[in-house]
């Protein structure tokens, strides 16, 4: 073995073959001292060297999509705070398509108020000093209320963002009618707060509302082009059967005085808009896209479980597990293969969603997906190749 320089990683793993026509044989090193990683199994035929991949490691136990115990709540970082329930929001599909909001030149930008000291804090949820994961808890946290509500001649709105996916950070009443918000950076970041969603209620209806949120880090966004804020109404969804639409209006994305710490010259920017409530005492949520957390997908994934006829091609298996310790499964899903030949001349095709938090019109594509290919259509059926999600 060459000592005068430093090997390189592959160097190092093929150190001590002869190559012979194109084929390794044994040398001197040991088959185990190749096994420089967990995912590979090393095989040798005749001196030819094959590989092939490990079974994911049972690091935790097994989740079983059909219970709704304990063991199958999401695992939350300890210093976040969550309310034991959350809305479930119906899903309506759309009757046509989402009109494009045609933005308004003459909106007036508002002139940021709070980080000067104006205004009063009406909800606060700003994270802690932790700069790192540590430990989860299972579910809500524990003695964790919802506020309570206002007086009856008090029209402050109550915010909250204490349940999953929520991110609102704190809110400041800077006029009777109009509001500042401050959102959550992303867990253990400080930075990437370009969506939002929280709730909001004790509102008065045909009253016009302004909103701004001040801390979002882009130059761009598409808010500047046709882009609305979405809306539900738990009140329009229970008495009409109406989920998620595009609501408000005088709508601006703007660039703000507001200095980034850290920076020589760089700023924060806003998004401002007004809209009105349709109905008094509601709880309405605001959401930069349509929401789509970990429960919903272990929702959705219950439901593929529980069908006896999706069950035959589709299955599942844990592929790892957060830092906090939640479960990522990776779905198989092919049509059945007459022969194991056949199944090894099928393609694979790997399928990924939502790198981001924020991205969840990712995760209702993928959603999409994963339901037209577990259908009875007979194109679905017709799946030639196995395809890992």
């Amino acid at each position: 073995m060459n000592m005068s320089r430093k090997l390189s990683c592959e160097e190092e793993l093929y150190e001590g073959f002869e190559d012979v026509k194109g084929k390794f044989k044994r040398g001197t090193i040991r088959e185990e001292d190749l096994k420089r990683t967990t995912q590979l199994i090393y095989h040798f035929d005749e001196g030819e060297e094959f590989h092939t991949l490990c079974e994911p490691r049972n690091l935790f136990q097994q989740v079983n999509w059909h219970t709704r115990d304990n063991s199958t709540l999401p695992l939350w970082p300890t210093e976040v705070l969550c309310l034991p329930s959350h809305h479930r929001f119906i899903s309506v599909p759309p009757t046509q398509q989402e009109p494009f909001y045609h933005s308004d030149e003459h909106v007036v930008v508002p002139k940021i108020q709070s980080p000067n000291g104006r205004g009063n804090v009406v909800y606060s949820n700003m994270p802690g000093p932790q700069a790192y994961f540590t430990e989860a808890r299972s579910g809500a946290s524990r003695g964790l209320k919802p506020q309570p509500p206002r007086d009856p001649d008090d029209f402050t709105l109550l915010f909250e963002s204490r349940f999953e996916s929520g991110n609102l950070a704190k809110a400041i009443q800077v006029g009777k009618w109009d509001y500042e918000l401050l959102l959550r950076a992303d867990l253990y970041t400080c930075k990437h707060t370009q969506w939002y969603f929280f709730s909001l209620s004790n509102m008065m209806a045909g009253q016009v509302y302004r909103f701004t949120i001040i801390n979002f880090y882009k130059s761009n966004s598409l808010y500047g082009q046709t882009l609305q804020p979405l809306c539900y109404s738990v009140r329009d969804a229970e008495e009409n059967k109406k989920g998620w639409r595009r609501h408000g209006h005088s709508i601006k994305y703007f660039k703000t005085n507001i200095k980034r710490k850290g920076t020589r010259d760089r700023y924060y920017y806003a998004l401002t808009w007004s809209c009105v409530f349709p109905h008094s005492n509601d709880t309405c949520y605001f959401a930069h896209c349509y929401p789509f957390t970990y429960s919903d997908m272990l929702a959705h994934l219950r439901k593929i479980s529980a069908d006896p006829e999706c069950s035959r091609y589709c299955k599942w298996r844990t592929l790892c597990h957060t830092i906090a310790g939640n479960p990522v499964p990776l779905l198989t899903i092919t049509s059945s293969s007459l022969s194991l030949q056949e199944s090894k001349l099928k393609r694979a095709v790997v399928v990924t969603a939502r790198v981001h938090p924020g991205e969840t019109n990712s995760s209702w594509m993928m959603k999409g997906l994963i339901d037209y290919l577990t259908n009875s259509s007979d194109d679905a059926k017709v799946v030639m190749f196995i395809l890992n999600v």
